[in-house]
């Protein structure tokens, strides 16, 4: 679950995994984004995420993991 707060997006406890696109997270300068947990949450992304055209974005406290996978 995400919820956003100015410009702020805080990630809830889950982990979120899979093949993920994202694209197009652009601000102004002046108007930076951060993507973090919300409060304690621990975040997990894992898997194949692909982030495309973002700008002026940070994230803080998230732990990226690669998805093991069976041959």
């Amino acid at each position: 679950m995400i919820f956003c707060c100015s410009s702020i997006f805080f990630l809830h406890y889950v982990e979120y995994f899979g093949d993920n696109y994202v694209r197009g997270l652009k601000v102004n300068p002046n108007d930076r984004i951060l993507i973090k947990p919300f409060k304690n949450d621990g975040i997990i992304v894992r898997g194949q995420w692909q982030f495309s055209s973002f700008e002026f974005v940070k994230f803080e406290y998230i732990i990226l993991q690669e998805e093991n996978v069976d041959s």
